[in-house]
């Protein structure tokens, strides 16, 4: 929320009917317990630690509800943050308390549904006309074929060319790229026009998206005088070229001649 990026979603249904924030089928991964979380009423599955497994600075976190994260999202961003939502579990019953917590956060329009098929897609269609779903689709045809449903509102794709993110927008619907972990893969996906992407490296996609400070200094310079910034793949294990001190405080001492 901090960093200003939109927030992915995976969600699962507990013993007792409520809706979890929980990648996997398992608990054993990412808490300290062991079984199936359908297995868990809500009351045993936040008696659970599901933080030490990252960091032991987040022991003690517990797996939150789907309300307890739009009630976070509304709190603590700081621009209106579109939430993509995984459905790990699908069924009239979900997609009914899926639009209840969604209306009750007023977030129909910055939020989205995927991971279903397109036969349940239509279903929470026909159970709530608010509640926008995505068509996971991976090749152009399959594209056109999932943008002449209605109720669909979202592609949900891997990197595809300008040709078909101006087709999909010239539908009135909206395209993300799925899973964009290359620097300059978002930043030619951006400047075709592409609305979002999944990504392992939020962070790191944002710092390439927004230039740093002393970048803005350099459209005083002459081309040859500027510096060289070196963005690279964050699969690489590095977070970019750092400038120099020195290079720094010869740009701006130059800059200040203008």
């Amino acid at each position: 929320m901090r960093a200003g990026v939109d927030i992915k979603l995976d969600i699962r249904q507990t013993l007792d009917g409520q809706l979890v924030v929980l990648h996997d089928d398992t608990v054993d991964r990412t808490t300290n317990g062991k079984g199936r979380v359908v297995d868990f009423d809500l009351a045993q599955l936040q008696s659970l630690d599901a933080g030490s497994w990252f960091h032991a600075d987040f022991r003690g976190e517990r797996v939150p509800t789907f309300e307890e994260v739009l009630a976070l999202t509304i709190e603590k961003e700081r621009r209106p943050t579109t939430i993509a939502i995984d459905l790990k579990v699908t069924g009239t019953s979900v997609a009914g308390k899926l639009a209840r917590a969604i209306a009750r956060y007023g977030l129909f329009e910055r939020t989205f549904l995927f991971g279903m098929s397109l036969e349940d897609a239509s279903g929470i269609e026909r159970l709530d006309g608010r509640i926008r779903c995505a068509a996971t689709a991976l090749s152009a045809a399959e594209i056109r074929r999932a943008l002449q449903l209605d109720f669909v509102d979202v592609i949900w794709t891997g990197r595809q060319p300008k040709n078909v993110i101006d087709e999909v927008h010239g539908r009135g619907k909206q395209i993300y790229f799925t899973l964009i972990n290359d620097a300059a893969e978002w930043m030619a996906a951006q400047a075709d026009g592409v609305d979002g992407i999944c990504t392992n490296h939020p962070l790191e996609m944002k710092r390439v998206a927004s230039p740093r400070p002393q970048q803005f200094w350099d459209h005083y310079l002459s081309p040859d005088r500027r510096l060289k910034y070196d963005y690279r793949n964050p699969d690489e294990g590095t977070k970019g070229r750092n400038v120099p001190i020195t290079a720094l405080r010869a740009l701006l001492a130059n800059s200040l001649k203008y």
